[in-house]
């Protein structure tokens, strides 16, 4: 039986939630947008807009943000048709990461907002990358006996190919956080993961979110 997109964004938000110790204070689901002719008519004539398959839309209001989710339609129908929340494997990772990208903006960005705390977009995909990689941690070894994942830091870093629609500064800004979370991610593994110290490293992920920008940058060197 198949689930909407919209059920399925919620239960990663709520993983996230859980994983963190946070709430956000807004559910995804009431800001998911699937339509493309909706974005296009929010973005018209705003430079250096994309084509991609995930993007959060934000406009400044200064006393509030206004924000929306938009997740591709053919992503929504076949996460709908195999939900990654039930067993996530190799035939939905792909469409996962790209929901899971985007509702880790949302949340983020959402949770520093209620707290009045700015975000540049460098922490967004930073913290983006590292929750992909704990997320998919936590729910593939909860398939497998609770036996971490072989290959799993490889598989989310290695090998990534990026958006050629993206300027030099904006590529830039992506290396930068596939760089920086993958050493963050290694330092995890090899300071819990093979010792067996899940619950220490809960509490260091928390931290982590916790952390502005250049504390993260630090954090990644030093682990």
């Amino acid at each position: 039986m198949s689930v909407s997109i919209t059920e399925i964004a919620g239960r990663v938000q709520q993983q996230l939630h859980r994983i963190y110790e946070i709430e956000s204070g807004a559910d995804v689901g009431e800001f998911l947008v699937t339509d493309p002719e909706v974005v296009s008519k929010i973005e018209a004539g705003q430079p250096g807009t994309r084509d991609i398959q995930e993007k959060l839309l934000v406009r400044d209001r200064g006393d509030e943000l206004d924000l929306a989710l938009y997740i591709d339609p053919q992503v929504g129908e076949r996460l709908a048709e195999s939900d990654p929340t039930s067993r996530l494997d190799d035939t939905n990772l792909g469409d996962y990461l790209v929901l899971l990208e985007g509702v880790s903006h949302f949340t983020y960005l959402a949770w520093n907002a209620h707290r009045e705390r700015p975000v540049t977009l460098l922490e967004l995909e930073l913290q983006a990358e590292v929750d992909k990689y704990v997320s998919c941690l936590f729910r593939l070894s909860s398939q497998d006996g609770g036996r971490v994942p072989r290959r799993l830091k490889q598989v989310l870093f290695d090998g990534v190919v990026f958006d050629e629609q993206l300027d030099d500064e904006g590529l830039e800004r992506y290396e930068t956080a596939n760089r920086v979370a993958m050493k963050y991610c290694a330092g995890l593994e090899e300071r819990f993961l093979v010792r067996h110290r899940t619950r220490e490293m809960i509490d260091d992920v928390r931290r982590f979110y916790r952390l502005p920008q250049e504390a993260k940058l630090r954090a990644a060197s030093d682990g």
